[in-house]
């Protein structure tokens, strides 16, 4: 048995194929989800892996995806994943960038699809988060800090009234 690197499943992956399994997450629906945790990793086996780890707004969840690159489908569902939570798939070419790219964007808020396909459950991330979900649970666009006012342009205050 042959193993096929890393590097010819990535450049062959079509990020538009899905599939993949998951642990532990919500029942199937679809969820408001934050990205804490997403790497590319080699096992000691030396094989490759992307991980996502999930955190449920709605729900007390938090699950991982665990998405490897030995066959050709389960590297076109890791590469679609990538590009669904916003790494920039066409610029990829190595597992570092990969895991760089892939940790740049934890933190971000995205819709989840938690799916039962027959034994299996699928985590199939659908965008970023533009609900009211993440808004209302404290977190999401509508909880970043406001952009601080701009400072006023020199001699604009009216300093009249300051004893000193």
């Amino acid at each position: 048995m042959s193993t096929v690197s890393f590097d010819e499943m990535w450049r062959n992956a079509d990020p538009d194929a899905v599939g993949g399994d998951d642990s532990n997450p919500p029942e199937p629906g679809v969820y408001v989800a934050t990205l804490v945790d997403a790497s590319a990793f080699f096992s000691r086996a030396g094989e490759a892996f992307q991980k996502m780890r999930w955190s449920c707004v709605e729900t007390p969840h938090e699950w991982t995806v665990l998405s490897g690159f030995k066959t050709q489908g389960a590297a076109n569902f890791a590469k679609n994943q990538a590009r669904s939570v916003g790494v920039n798939v066409e610029a990829v070419a190595s597992m570092e960038q990969l895991s760089a790219a892939l940790e740049a964007q934890k933190g971000g808020w995205f819709e989840v699809e938690v799916v039962r396909n027959g034994d299996y459950i699928n985590t199939y991330v659908r965008g970023r988060a533009q609900d009211h979900r993440a808004e209302a649970s404290g977190f999401g666009p509508a909880s970043a800090p406001a952009a601080a006012a701009p400072a006023p342009a020199p001699g604009s205050i009216d300093t009249s009234d300051v004893p000193f």
